[in-house]
């Protein structure tokens, strides 16, 4: 398809037009968007290198000749564009060539060709059952004419443009064909900025811009002080600068050209809404990054490039950066680094020198000089990227199948966030739909199963939700949102031999620009909340934190699904994770919400210190679940604990990976502390080296553990009042008490053993 944009200058009372391309379809590609429909007759529109007006490729249709002693088989067929959205512009003008050809060796006749436009045609099936108006009826022509068809096509958010071919061929023994109609180079283009308002430094001419008013700076422009706006296009004259300035953005519906200067600064965003906007840079336009907080030299930042043809070099210049600690992840190459990972392919490859390529994700040591912590300032300097990116091919995305192998390290590419879920949602036949963000969480130090750095230093994001890296956000290790902040470089598995990456416009936002995961506000409109519930598993010693999540939704399965599921790609010192297939799981999406749902939570931890505990506590919740109970299952313990009530607190003798030892449920097998209460009047009193334990109903036995799941105490019952003799059990120890119950239920209780 030949991409071009047509620009018609005019001038109306001293404003300029600029009409902008809406669609161009010029046949050199196989059709995408398009459709036809045969009423009758057995000749549809065809793509045919017989006639072309620009390139080797038309569209064309007749009508043969007609079988049959007095009859008729015409031939009507549609040409049918996608669905437009025209709602923006004010005008609308399409543009096309045609030709006829008379069939070698026939006597023709004229077919009925008609242009029409509708705006409740469905997309699809008959185009009879929608309404449609004619705006042309072409006459026959024998040399490519171009037609031009103005104020006749509506503004609205659906429309479809047709081509119609009604044959009028008759058989009377003599060879009868209808002349064949060939289209080519169509064009649509919308006049979406009617006028224009200019900026002398204090004050608008023609008041504020909009997203049908032109903007032009010819004076300094502050966001700080003179605010965000909007406008369909926007010029920068020389000698002028444009601050935009943190937490605030431009947006340019259209056409950008920048004669001056624009500075993009740290959190800020230029929005542009056109895939197809022209882009004019003669001054200088920069983008003005910050990372955050870094440990040390020797740690690292993902990155992408939101100017295009930017070398890295450049942003990374020598010698306040090592240029051999510049990189791009290769998922084909084999993989030789030491600690790179215990897969046959998959490498770091030296960047220093390229030039970004918009979409492709790159690392950076951080700078070889300055005091330590520190954040880390870089500019971009270019033209910005703009409109459809697409990356395909070895070096940009790999896809083997085998979903280790299958990790590509690639970035927003554009100088605004863009949204992770549309993301995700407009790349599903390509990606697993979860994305990882490495935060430099901990420092550059290898943990005892050989990796640099570890697991926990990769936020995890998908459609259920996101998990982040630590309970504090001391060096960007919280949560990430569903924004994705311009220069954010991340990892996603490629999951089909779809190997195309796909970003567009469609995907970015105005703001929620802030880097590495800064909480921000939502999009101005009312946000539902999930049925999700995330928990935290913390060391009580050395700060060693993982989180998961689990979430209940509609679209989701109990088994594995694509945009919802997020296994996890490292280790850490410690891991909280779910269980799938025996798989780990960061994320896990399952069905809707019932009380019956039970989750498998696997344990993990590579401290060899015995003496270390771990607490489990909900992080947060949302939904539904603010209402439901929530208990944690201790299968080695044999304890139910009500996490609403608080943190669970457990020791492990040592380092391994427990898959099996907890069950996240939402029920109680066990008797809850109200009905205890209501039931069996429970009672534990710990006084003067006894335990009294009392209920209104029989006791079978009774277990007591310390906290290293030591059992202490083991002892039958059958009485519905119990002293137990803890003389031997050192004072101010924590005990955990499990009473059974004639009644196959049993109650967990912990206490500090007292004097």
């Amino acid at each position: 398809m030949k991409n071009k944009i047509i620009l018609s200058l005019s001038m109306l009372l001293l404003n300029v037009n600029i009409y902008s391309q809406v669609l161009q379809e010029s046949f050199e590609n196989t059709l995408s968007g398009w459709s036809q429909f045969q009423i009758s007759g057995s000749v549809p529109f065809t793509r045919t290198t017989t006639q072309a007006n620009t390139g080797n490729y038309s569209e064309y249709t007749n009508t043969p000749n007609a079988a049959g002693f007095f009859s008729t088989i015409n031939n009507q067929v549609w040409l049918i564009s996608p669905n437009l959205d025209l709602s923006s512009f004010e005008d609308v003008q399409l543009s096309y060539f045609e030709k006829n050809r008379d069939h070698p060796g026939s006597i023709p006749s004229d077919p009925t060709q008609q242009i029409l436009y509708s705006t409740n045609y469905g997309g699809t099936g008959n185009p009879n059952a929608a309404t449609w108006i004619v705006i042309n009826s072409t006459n026959a022509t024998t040399s490519w004419a171009k037609k031009i068809i103005s104020n006749q096509i509506p503004t609205d958010s659906n429309v479809h443009i047709a081509f119609r071919y009604m044959g009028d061929s008759f058989n009377f023994f003599v060879p009868f064909t209808d002349r064949e109609w060939y289209i080519d180079d169509i064009e649509i283009l919308g006049l979406p900025c009617s006028y224009s308002t200019t900026w002398n430094g204090s004050s608008w001419s023609n008041g504020t811009p909009n997203a049908s008013t032109s903007a032009i700076i010819d004076g300094n422009y502050n966001t700080n002080s003179h605010g965000s706006f909007e406008s369909c296009n926007l010029t920068v004259n020389s000698g002028n600068t444009v601050n935009i300035k943190p937490n605030t953005h431009l947006t340019v519906n259209n056409n950008l050209t920048i004669d001056g200067t624009v500075q993009v600064r740290n959190k800020a965003s230029l929005l542009m809404t056109n895939d197809n906007a022209q882009i004019s840079v003669h001054g200088t336009f920069n983008v003005h990054k910050t990372t955050t907080t870094l440990n040390n030299n020797e740690d690292y930042t993902f990155w992408s490039s939101p100017i295009k043809n930017q070398n890295i070099s450049s942003v990374f210049p020598s010698p306040l950066y090592n240029q051999a600690r510049l990189y791009y992840w290769d998922q084909s190459e084999v993989n030789a680094i030491p600690y790179g990972g215990s897969e046959a392919l998959g490498e770091w490859i030296s960047a220093a020198g390229n030039s970004m390529q918009p979409g492709k994700g790159y690392i950076s040591q951080s700078p070889t000089l300055g005091s330590y912590p520190l954040e880390a300032k870089v500019k971009f300097s270019g033209k910005p990227n703009n409109g459809i990116i697409k990356l395909y091919g070895n070096e940009a995305v790999y896809n083997t199948g085998n979903p280790n192998n299958d990790l590509n390290l690639v970035g927003n590419p554009y100088p605004s966030a863009i949204d992770a879920d549309e993301f995700i949602n407009q790349n599903n036949n390509s990606i697993s739909g979860t994305l990882w963000f490495w935060t430099h969480n901990t420092s550059n130090n290898q943990n005892n199963s050989g990796e640099q750095y570890t697991g926990n230093d990769y936020a995890t994001y998908n459609l259920t939700g996101s998990v982040g890296t630590s309970k504090k956000a001391l060096t960007g290790g919280v949560k990430p949102n569903q924004y994705i902040a311009s220069g954010q470089g991340f990892i996603l598995q490629t999951i089909a031999t779809v190997d195309t990456i796909i970003f567009n416009n469609s995907m970015r936002i105005e703001n929620n620009n802030n880097q590495f995961f800064r909480p921000t506000d939502a999009k101005n409109t009312t946000v539902l909340e999930k049925d999700r519930i995330w928990l935290n598993i913390e060391s009580d010693k050395g700060g060693a934190f993982s989180q998961t999540l689990v979430g209940f939704f509609e679209n989701a399965t109990d088994g594995i699904d694509q945009g919802y599921d997020g296994m996890k790609i490292s280790e850490g010192w410690i891991n909280i994770y779910s269980v799938i297939d025996t798989l780990k799981y960061a994320i896990q999406g399952l069905s809707s919400f019932n009380s019956e749902k039970k989750v498998a939570i696997g344990f993990q931890t590579n401290i060899e210190d015995s003496a270390t505990s771990y607490n489990i506590s909900i992080d947060n919740i949302e939904g539904i679940l603010k209402d439901s109970d929530v208990f944690l299952v201790d299968h080695e313990l044999n304890i139910t604990h009500d996490l609403k009530q608080g943190v669970y607190n457990f020791t492990t003798p040592e380092a391994g990976n427990y898959p099996d030892r907890f069950t996240l449920q939402f029920t109680q097998t066990t008797l809850n502390t109200e009905d205890l209460k209501s039931n069996f009047d429970f009672i534990v009193v710990n006084k003067e080296n006894t335990i009294n334990i009392k209920a209104n109903t029989t006791i079978n036995y009774i277990k007591v553990y310390d906290m290293t799941g030591r059992l202490l105490i083991d002892q039958n019952t059958n009485k519905s009042e119990v002293s137990i003799n803890a003389e031997n059990i050192a004072k101010g120890s924590i005990l955990i008490i499990n009473t059974y119950f004639e009644n196959n239920s049993y109650m967990s209780k912990k206490i500090i053993l007292t004097n």
